[in-house]
């Protein structure tokens, strides 16, 4: 048997996704009672950490990709000929639009 259901199970005033989360409940208190000092609600909260949770997830994988690049061209920043800096710097000048601005 098929049914329809036209009708949001939990209706609500966000055109946001809704879903349930289980947390510990020393964790659901610091929350409840985090929110209350702040005047926000328990989504916005949590909305806030997850936000903050993906940006540092992705400057980690920026830092990473950092790392890599480092230790496949070498680690010595005080050697201006390291080969690190060098291909940084070539990389670099490929990727600015150069102007000719000199008088003909």
């Amino acid at each position: 048997m098929d049914a329809i259901v036209d009708d949001p199970v939990i209706p609500g005033h966000t055109r946001c996704m809704k879903f349930a989360i289980s947390v510990p409940d020393e964790l659901f208190a610091a929350v409840d009672a985090q929110v209350e000092k702040m005047g926000v609600s328990r989504s916005a909260f949590f909305t806030d950490a997850a936000r903050r949770h993906l940006d540092a997830l992705s400057r980690a994988a920026e830092i990473d990709e950092i790392n890599d690049f480092v230790s496949q061209f070498g680690d010595n920043t005080t050697d201006p000929e390291s080969s690190w800096t060098l291909e940084a710097a070539r990389r670099t000048l490929h990727s600015v639009e150069w102007i000719d601005d000199e008088p003909e």
